[in-house]
């Protein structure tokens, strides 16, 4: 709590959602008196929203929706959001009808405002975390900055491939996306499930099969190869090394599904392949203790 009023943003966050507040609720006045408001309407509106705007934000702060930050928002993030808007709207229509008894005060009114915070709120937080992720994806908002328009590049930066389009290649491209400080570029996606090909992933396209890698390895500006298919069999992940090694770039991988903690998918566990990757199965090992312990044969 200390460090949130600290924080400019968390105030640049409680005043851009109470402008929502206030702004849903005129506009549900509008909406439900199909834009013909009577000096009535404003009346009421005035006696409402004195409380409707910190009853409001109060919910939303307890609820922990001041807390997360906005480019990361997710789906427990709009969840929480649809619980709070409601509650908050319940509070709103219990404070009215106990201190006005509903007298001039419109039900329909109180559900449009609830439908609209909700929108509006949402949609800030989306709008705000696609900015985010068009401006550290390469194919997105970052592309057109200044260094490139001017045919600049940073040198930094290494361009990779990532062999895999599901959920662990979907988990280490957001990664990537949300920690520029990586300096990776992802120019695409190689897949071996035909539905895959040609669509997208966080707007990085899938390029076809992994059997085209050595023509791209030609074709694009590659530094480095991401084999992000945790769950392959031995023989399948023995084909994938091979047409790396044919493509002639360096390439890592994630170790086998059964060595991720949690599922948890990151860039940093990526490492060279070793025989567990092509066995994909534990290695034997011999019991020389209880080897040692039979007598030879003479």
């Amino acid at each position: 709590m200390r460090h949130q009023l600290k924080n400019p943003r968390f105030y640049v966050m409680i005043l851009s959602d109470a402008a929502i507040f206030a702004a849903s609720f005129v506009m549900a006045y509008v909406l439900r008196f199909d834009f013909r408001l009577t000096p009535a309407d404003l009346h009421g509106i005035g006696l409402v929203l004195p409380f409707l705007i910190p009853a409001k934000l109060v919910v939303f702060f307890l609820f922990g929706l001041y807390r997360g930050m906005w480019r990361y928002a997710g789906v427990e993030d709009f969840w929480k959001l649809a619980q709070a808007s409601l509650l908050s709207s319940a509070l709103v229509v219990t404070f009215v009808l106990y201190a006005y008894g509903f007298q001039g005060f419109p039900r329909s009114v109180f559900l449009i405002d609830c439908g609209l915070a909700f929108l509006i709120t949402g949609g800030l937080r989306m709008v705000i975390r696609s900015y985010y992720n068009a401006m550290n994806s390469p194919h997105g908002l970052r592309a057109f900055s200044l260094p490139n328009l001017r045919g600049r590049d940073d040198g930094a930066r290494r361009r990779v491939l990532i062999i895999g389009a599901g959920g662990s290649a979907e988990k280490m491209l957001r990664e990537i996306f949300d920690n520029p400080q990586l300096h990776y570029d992802v120019v695409g996606l190689l897949d071996d499930d035909p539905a895959k090909h040609h669509r997208s992933v966080h707007g990085v396209r899938v390029l076809g099969s992994v059997d085209i890698l050595p023509d791209l390895a030609r074709t694009l500006p590659i530094d480095e190869v991401f084999i992000s298919v945790p769950s392959a069999t031995g023989p399948a992940m023995r084909r994938i090394v091979n047409i790396c090694k044919n493509s002639g770039l360096p390439f890592k991988t994630l170790p086998a599904i059964g060595s991720i903690l949690n599922g948890n998918v990151s860039v940093k566990i990526l490492r060279d392949v070793n025989y567990e990757d092509l066995l994909r199965r534990p290695p034997a090992v011999l019991d020389c203790l209880g080897i040692s312990r039979y007598e030879t044969v003479s």
